[in-house]
C-alpha cells in the first residue's frame, strides 16, 4: 500500500514524509482503529482512509510540529474509524437464520451484555456532545491509556494544564451523562 500512497504525492520531500509516517505510525494507527471497530478488515479500511486523507493534505500535515504529529494522526484515524463505525451501524442488516446465528457460551449473560452495550452507547453519545478539546483529552487518557505526561508532550502543554483540562472534561462528561448541559 505504501507504493500507492507514494504515487499520490509529487515531490521527493512529500514522498519521504509519507514514507516516514507510514513506517513509523501505521501499526499504531491500525491498533487505534481496531480498538474502535473490533474488526480487522474495517480497521485496515480505516487506516487506508486515513492515509488517503494524509496524502491529500500532505502539505498541511508536514507543517504540524513533530511532537504533535502522533496526536494529530490519532485524531485522523479515530475520525476515520468513527465514520466507518457509523456507516457500518447504519447499513447493518441482520438475517435471522438459525445457521447464521453465532454460538453463545453457556455462561453468557444476555442482560449484562445489553446493559454494557447500552452504557457504552450512552458514553459514546455523551462524548460526541462534548467539544473536541475535552473529548480528545478524555480519549487520550482513558481510551488510549496515555499518561498525563505523554498527553502534555503530545499537546505541547504543561502537565498541570492537562490535569485541569482532564478534570473539566470529566465534570462535563458527568453532567452530560446525568442529563445536564455540555456547555461550560
Amino acid at each position: 500500500m505504501l507504493s500507492l500512497y507514494l504515487s499520490m504525492v509529487d515531490t521527493d520531500e512529500q514522498k519521504s514524509f509519507v514514507e516516514n509516517v507510514y513506517l513509523k505510525y501505521e501499526q499504531d494507527m491500525y491498533k487505534v482503529a481496531l480498538s474502535i471497530l473490533h474488526n480487522k478488515q474495517d480497521a485496515e479500511d480505516a487506516v487506508h482512509d486515513a492515509f488517503i486523507q494524509i496524502v491529500r493534505n500532505v502539505d498541511k500535515i508536514m507543517q504540524v510540529d513533530r511532537p504533535k504529529l502522533r496526536g494529530f494522526l490519532v485524531i485522523i484515524i479515530r475520525n476515520c474509524s468513527i465514520n466507518i463505525y457509523r456507516k457500518r451501524k447504519k447499513d447493518a442488516h441482520y438475517d435471522i437464520d438459525d445457521e447464521d446465528q453465532p454460538e453463545v457460551a453457556d455462561d453468557f449473560d444476555l442482560e449484562q451484555s445489553i446493559t454494557t452495550k447500552h452504557e457504552q452507547e450512552k458514553v459514546r453519545e455523551a462524548l460526541n456532545k462534548m467539544n473536541d478539546e475535552q473529548r480528545n483529552i478524555l480519549l487520550m487518557r482513558y481510551f488510549y491509556d496515555m499518561t498525563l505526561d505523554s498527553i502534555a508532550s503530545e499537546l505541547n502543554i504543561s502537565y498541570e494544564a492537562v490535569r485541569k483540562r482532564l478534570d473539566r472534561a470529566k465534570s462535563t462528561l458527568s453532567r452530560v451523562l446525568t442529563g445536564g448541559n455540555s456547555d461550560e
